[in-house]
């Protein structure tokens, strides 16, 4: 089934009533899924991450757009959000998955978020790597490529039953790149995966 996703499901709206997305719910393999797109000019990006990573503790979030020099998902901001509205934002122990499809995520945004999930399990994942694994840029994305890119990890993900490595997606969203205007490829790597299980 699909369902609109309104603005007033954030904390940050300025027009409640507003469609910013869609909610996509159904049923594989006996698996509840659901899939939200959301694009916002109202709502910063940290909101719709914090909602996503810090109240419904998606199992999965992407994002494929701008970094803004390491300001789009500062840890900073998000406990800065998280630290005005408690009842709202608390983070989870569970197994979370990220995938940085913007510029240089790679240098902004894995570190951090690895000390953030350490910090509230540090003695069961006191490399916060237990809780979480981070796919990110080490180059500027290619944004013409987010939509193949989308695709490619979505079909890793939703495709279960083929038990695709990391090392496999990353070949398949570098392959992306292959034969595209700038001389260097992508540089995609995935970190907090070395005590998976």
């Amino acid at each position: 089934t699909e369902t609109p996703i309104y603005e007033k499901e954030y904390l940050g709206a300025k027009r409640p009533d507003k469609k910013i997305g869609t909610r996509i719910q159904g049923i594989k393999d006996g698996v509840q899924i659901t899939i939200n797109i959301v694009m916002a000019i109202d709502i910063d990006q940290i909101e719709i991450f914090a909602k996503s990573f810090a109240h419904d503790h998606d199992g999965f979030f992407s994002w494929f757009g701008h970094s803004r020099v390491g300001e789009g998902f500062a840890v900073s901001q998000l406990k800065k959000i998280m630290k005005a509205n408690p009842e709202f934002y608390k983070l989870t122990p569970n197994y979370q998955i990220i995938y940085w499809g913007g510029c240089n995520s790679y240098s902004y945004f894995t570190t951090p978020f690895f000390n953030l999930k350490a910090e509230i399990n540090p003695i069961n994942d006191p490399n916060g790597t237990k809780g979480l694994d981070i796919i990110s840029n080490g180059l500027p994305a290619i944004a013409q490529l987010s939509d193949a890119n989308a695709k490619t990890i979505f079909a890793a993900l939703f495709n279960w039953q083929d038990h695709l490595s990391y090392q496999k997606i990353i070949d398949k969203i570098q392959k992306n790149s292959e034969g595209f205007l700038r001389k260097e490829s992508s540089l995609i790597n995935v970190l907090g995966d070395e005590d998976n299980n």
